[in-house]
């Protein structure tokens, strides 16, 4: 009899959910409420205006269900890719529908709001992270659920432009558009020669990272800084140039170009013509320096330069001769020097001119200026281009996504990492390592980018190294310090940022000497963290980027 009764009760299980019920009244004993999207949000659901989700619900024995969007968005036939999006709004069904899936044109910039309304007969639970329970309203169970949806609209570059003085020339608005065809009825800006022009980005729609200015004959030819100044030496009118608002660090990407409406009319400078400033040994041993205007092409010049050579270690104290002297190739704004003995980067080398044969392209003449010491060219860097560079991406966010890296799992998430390698800004090549404490996870000390390929490098321990890096510290950025630890046993090395300028790349250089001795390498990694120990209370989040780590050997006078 216990047989027959099992199968009995069996049977009942399968005909009570098996069977096909015309009465659509009678409904399936099992109940589940469960719903997903076409993408997998990591802290939030973000979405660039234009682009839609999928919405599914897969919830069983629901009495009824519905979606509701907002004004402005819109429910869309079933798409693929390449599909124009806008010529499958479906505007029958306004902003609600009782599909099971759908798909959301999201249009509306800011935050979005999709709900999901089911009933049931019973209570039901939606288990998630944060579960969500039915609550029994008029006779049935109600389960509501609600993503909000933080949509990205399209940039709309603004800006200002102001001369010398600080006198407004012109404000472009977002929504004003520019274009070339006008360029006639531009205003015109008369500047002197080697006199600078601020450019102002005042863009805040829709949510920009980042701008390049590009300038048309004018030095820097670009910049990413919000405030940019730009000086104008070539004789003639020009258009100013244009702007680039730009959208990155991990929101929905974007860049738009705007033509900036001015032209800028270079005219004859009433100022002395003079030494600016720049001077600077390259690798090839030539020197380099600016001047407050274009020059002319020059020649038979050597002479009008005197150049001395210190260096104390080697009791070396001389005056060598230039062998040339000439206009750089290319920038008319700057003299290139080259020197007939060889100098070494632990020299002091000074500079200095008094002539009368070089003149700027509206005929005046260069003051005479000197002594100066020149920056003496670092050395070859002993670091592999793609760790120094952060040029070789991998796919691993706990890498930071950059070859011979490594933070682990405190560099928060695969979505919003800690540091990662980026190319939304770099000092040289294609990339750099950014780093952003909004992403450092709760609860969990400050991870360092640890630089493992360090070890592979072969550098000889117990000799001193012009250790250096560049960086670039994001406008409110708050920081003080930058420490770097290097080799086992490590050595401490701190990087003063306290008054570096933001917004813009800045180069910094130690010489540091580590233990050990010269048959021995330098054995470790090199690791980069910013401490709260070596800096003040850092209340507002601290964004940066890092590029160019170098190590150089001190090239010893013989």
């Amino acid at each position: 009899m216990k047989k027959y009764k099992y199968i009995t009760l069996l049977f009942a299980f399968v005909f009570a959910f098996g069977c096909e019920h015309n009465d659509e009244s009678s409904l399936p004993l099992l109940q589940d409420a469960t719903w997903i999207t076409s993408i997998r949000p990591t802290n939030d659901y973000i979405l660039k205006a234009g682009n839609a989700i999928t919405f599914a619900d897969l919830s069983q024995g629901a009495l009824s269900h519905e979606y509701e969007i907002e004004e402005g968005n819109h429910f869309i036939a079933n798409y693929k890719k390449g599909d124009s999006l806008l010529l499958l709004v479906d505007k029958n069904l306004g902003t609600k529908s009782t599909e099971k899936t759908v798909n959301v044109l999201f249009l509306n910039a800011g935050l979005n709001k999709v709900k999901l309304r089911n009933t049931f007969r019973d209570s039901v639970t939606y288990h998630a992270e944060k579960p969500i329970g039915a609550v029994f309203t008029d006779g049935v169970w109600v389960i509501e659920n609600e993503w909000e949806i933080d949509v990205y609209g399209a940039l709309k570059p603004a800006f200002k432009v102001l001369d010398k003085d600080g006198v407004e020339i012109i404000n472009v608005a977002g929504n004003d558009l520019v274009s070339a065809t006008d360029s006639d009825s531009w205003p015109v800006l008369d500047v002197e020669s080697g006199d600078e022009v601020t450019f102002v980005d005042l863009s805040t729609e829709d949510r920009p990272t980042g701008r390049q200015w590009s300038f048309n004959e004018g030095k820097p030819k670009s910049s990413p800084q919000e405030t940019a100044n730009a000086a104008f030496f070539k004789l003639g009118t020009v258009d100013a140039g244009s702007m680039v608002s730009i959208r990155g660090d991990g929101l929905p990407s974007e860049r738009v170009v705007k033509l900036i409406p001015l032209k800028i009319n270079v005219i004859p400078s009433s100022k002395p013509f003079v030494f600016t400033g720049g001077l600077k040994e390259a690798s090839d041993q030539s020197i380099s320096f600016g001047v407050s205007g274009q020059l002319t092409a020059f020649f038979d010049q050597e002479g009008s330069f005197s150049v001395n050579v210190k260096n104390e270690k080697a009791n070396f104290d001389k005056n060598i001769a230039v062998k040339l002297a000439a206009m750089n190739p290319n920038d008319a704004t700057k003299i290139d020097l080259v020197l007939e003995e060889p100098i070494y980067n632990t020299d002091i080398v000074t500079i200095s001119y008094s002539g009368t044969g070089i003149e700027s392209v509206d005929t005046r003449s260069l003051a005479s200026f000197g002594p100066e010491i020149v920056s003496m060219d670092s050395g070859l860097n002993l670091l592999s281009e793609y760790f120094s560079g952060f040029e070789t991406t991998t796919s691993n966010w706990k890498a930071a996504k950059s070859k011979g890296y490594w933070v682990g799992n405190s560099n928060g998430s695969s979505g919003a990492p800690v540091f990662t390698r980026t190319t939304d800004q770099f000092a040289s090549g294609i990339a750099s390592m950014s780093y952003n404490s909004g992403n450092l996870p709760s609860g969990k000390a400050i991870p360092a980018l640890q630089c493992f390929d360090f070890n592979k490098m072969n550098l000889p321990a117990g000799t001193a190294y012009q250790v250096s890096l560049k960086v670039y510290l994001v406008e409110g950025n708050t920081l003080e310090k930058i420490l770097t630890k290097v080799g086992t046993p490590s050595t401490l090395i701190e990087w003063d940022v306290k008054g570096l300028s933001r917004g813009e790349w800045h180069k910094l250089s130690q010489k540091v000497t580590f233990s050990g001795t010269t048959s021995q390498t330098l054995k470790g990694n090199y690791r980069v963290l910013m401490d709260d120990a070596s800096n003040p209370p850092l209340s507002v989040v601290q964004k940066l980027y890092l590029d160019d780590l170098s190590f150089a050997d001190f090239e010893e006078r013989p």
